[in-house]
């Protein structure tokens, strides 16, 4: 497992996707319910919002990947997207309560392993 990054670009995803070669790869925060995106934080802590079609270029090309977890609201049209390039992708069809997203990854954690 590699550390969480604070303030994120498309390009430093990547590159830390080929370094670390995750078969998982789990975000947990802010989607954007109108846009259908995902927000990252940069170095100041402002919200970044990324593009859909970057975000699924970027994880679809790393290698090994075989699972994305989007766990923010709304973020079908993403896993979609990343199914439609060949991963398989657990997302959100609704808005989710911090609460349950919460929840959730534990209970999905504990049944893959």
């Amino acid at each position: 497992m590699w550390p969480s990054t604070i303030g994120t670009r498309p390009s430093r995803l990547g590159r830390l996707l080929e370094k670390h070669r995750p078969r998982i790869l789990l975000f947990i925060g802010h989607a954007d319910a109108r846009e259908f995106t995902l927000g990252f934080t940069d170095a100041t802590g402002l919200l970044q919002k990324l593009e859909p079609a970057t975000i699924t270029e970027v994880v679809s090309n790393a290698p090994n990947l075989e699972l994305v977890v989007f766990n923010g609201c709304k973020s079908a049209a993403l896993g979609k997207a990343g199914v439609r390039r060949g991963l398989l992708a657990v997302c959100w069809e609704t808005v989710v309560d911090d609460a349950a997203a919460a929840l959730f990854t534990p209970a999905l954690f504990g049944q893959l392993f």
